[in-house]
């Protein structure tokens, strides 16, 4: 009888299989039909589905995954197929659900639920109060799987964190409903991360998973900036100064754009400092050469060692205004000889300008992971607080160069450093 039963199933996948492989003419069909074969398809999804939380769920009762090598069911369905690890944990995780939530499971079969409505929706039931009574937890089930069929799953998200007015009165509710937010957002804080990748061809590709407050605020300041009717905020110009309509943008670029114009407007006070240098980047440009002719204008570069085109600089040198080199501004002169011992931010945005980042050879720190140091010690040497003795280290340099009395000196505008007997230097491009 288990025999015929597994041939059942297979050929059940075959017959699947089979009218895959029948062929049909898209460009036939009507919008209508179009829109129907989808809401079928879909259905038919989450059938498929249905399958294989099943099968998921045998395998992890079975641990076939130990006896196969592989340390999780989820592995073990990721290196089967997809290879997506995370996708695997997180079917097995859905079919411990529905093991619960009977009535949802059903629902999934059926084709009344997509496995996404149907995973928030068995878990939500998964960790209902034990106390509660069985015929209290079908009835909460029954509700939650009406609301997915009309909510989306944002909505069905929301309204099972508040899934208690079900079963208790409005002030119980309210402590649950806190509860589960209180923990969800403790779980984001934890959970939250940054991280910018390297440039390649001018682009820098990044990414962030943070709270959903946060995420709703930085959505509402760029929505501002975005909306198509905000082209006069030239989000639709190109770099080269033409013009395009925008309206092939999509909403991801225009989101994009719309951040790019977002952090170059964010005022740079207020923030903490970084080993003395203000939150702040510097462009680099010869007053000359800010005034000729773009087409015969020299490039500019960042503080970072960033390169722009004549164009760029220009466009970013109207917003931010122009600062002399020689001072820092016609108040703030950059040596300060011995008359304090800590470098001025004057200084250290000089410091950054001329080093680049930390100036051991073969260090990547960039300027604002450094801190700045007398090449002649202040105290031991008498040495001054001036440009030309100092220098950007990086904190693990620092305390390096202090261990081991290492011998420093500024030859030709760059920072060498005696090892094993030689002067060596970082050998940072610079433009």
């Amino acid at each position: 009888m288990a025999a015929l039963e597994a041939r059942r199933e297979t050929g059940w996948v075959a017959a699947v299989a089979s009218a895959l492989a029948v062929s049909f003419d898209v460009d036939q069909l009507s919008p209508g039909q179009a829109r129907h074969m989808l809401r079928d398809i879909g259905r038919l999804e989450a059938q498929l589905a249905s399958r294989k939380v099943a099968l998921a769920r045998r395998l992890e009762e079975a641990e076939a995954a130990k006896a196969a090598g592989f340390t999780s069911t989820g592995a073990l369905l990721a290196g089967d197929f997809g290879g997506n690890r995370a996708a695997g944990d997180w079917l097995v995780r859905t079919a411990r659900y529905l093991q619960t939530a009977t009535r949802t499971d059903a629902a999934l079969a059926a084709g009344e639920l997509s496995l996404e409505q149907a995973e928030i929706v068995s878990r939500a039931v998964t960790e209902l109060p034990e106390a509660l009574s069985r015929s209290d937890r079908d009835r909460v089930e029954s509700r939650l799987i009406s609301n997915a069929k009309m909510f989306t799953l944002a909505d069905l998200r929301r309204r099972v964190l508040r899934i208690a007015d079900l079963y208790a009165d409005k002030a119980e509710a309210d402590r649950d409903e806190n509860t589960k937010l209180a923990l969800q957002e403790a779980r984001a804080w934890q959970n939250t991360e940054l991280w910018i990748g390297q440039p390649r061809n001018g682009l820098v590709a990044g990414g962030f998973t943070i709270p959903q407050a946060q995420a709703d605020m930085l959505k509402a300041c760029l929505d501002a900036v975005a909306a198509p009717r905000r082209r006069h905020l030239g989000l639709d110009t190109p770099p080269d100064g033409g013009y395009s309509t925008g309206e092939d943008l999509s909403a991801a670029q225009r989101l994009g754009r719309a951040f790019c114009a977002w952090i170059e407007h964010l005022p740079t006070d207020g923030y903490p400092t970084t080993g003395g240098t203000p939150a702040l980047v510097t462009i680099n440009i010869d007053y000359d050469q800010l005034c000729t002719d773009i087409e015969e204008a020299a490039p500019g570069t960042l503080s970072t060692g960033t390169r722009l085109s004549a164009g760029q600089t220009r466009r970013l040198a109207c917003q931010i205004g122009i600062i002399p080199k020689i001072l820092g501004t016609p108040s703030v002169l950059l040596d300060q000889g011995r008359s304090q011992r800590l470098f001025t931010p004057a200084q250290r945005i000089a410091l950054a300008e001329r080093d680049h980042g930390c100036t051991y050879p073969g260090c990547d720190r960039p300027p604002r992971w450094c801190e700045a140091h007398h090449l002649d010690h202040w105290t031991r040497d008498n040495g001054p607080t001036t440009l030309d003795n100092g220098t950007l280290l990086c904190a693990w340099h620092h305390h390096r160069i202090h261990r081991e009395n290492t011998q420093i000196r500024n030859h030709d505008g760059r920072t060498e450093f005696q090892i094993n007997g030689t002067w060596q230097t970082n050998h940072r491009w610079r433009a």
